[in-house]
């Protein structure tokens, strides 16, 4: 009977962990915009670009934050909670030197290996 209860247990938490994992993982946002609000500029973020060889956005620091910045702007379209003291020296000099993104794919590439 233990065992049972058991089995029924670990099987009912499993679901529960796939569950979480494909259907309410994916919903979250990756990354909070700099005021803790969805960003202003996001409907920017998610156009495409004409070109696949303009550069369309820069990973840096900010606040000594992992950053996405336009192209072309000064201020972040939004920080992530990545603290770049946490990354391997090779990720900071990258990102201190910026990172060229050419398309809202590369960035998403880019902010995975960055903020996992």
């Amino acid at each position: 009977m233990e065992l049972k209860k058991l089995m029924l247990f670990t099987g009912t938490f499993l679901i529960l962990c796939l569950f979480i994992t494909n259907v309410v993982l994916p919903t979250l946002p990756k990354a909070k915009a700099d005021n803790g609000e969805q960003s202003q500029n996001n409907s920017e973020f998610q156009q495409k670009q004409d070109s696949g060889t303009e550069i369309a956005y820069i990973l840096s620091v900010f606040d000594g934050r992992v950053a996405v910045f336009k192209a072309d702007g000064q201020q972040p379209l939004f920080t992530t909670d990545t603290r770049v003291s946490d990354l391997p020296p090779s990720d900071k000099a990258s990102l201190e030197k910026g990172i060229e993104v050419r398309d809202r794919e590369e960035l998403n590439q880019f902010l995975e290996d960055f903020c996992s």
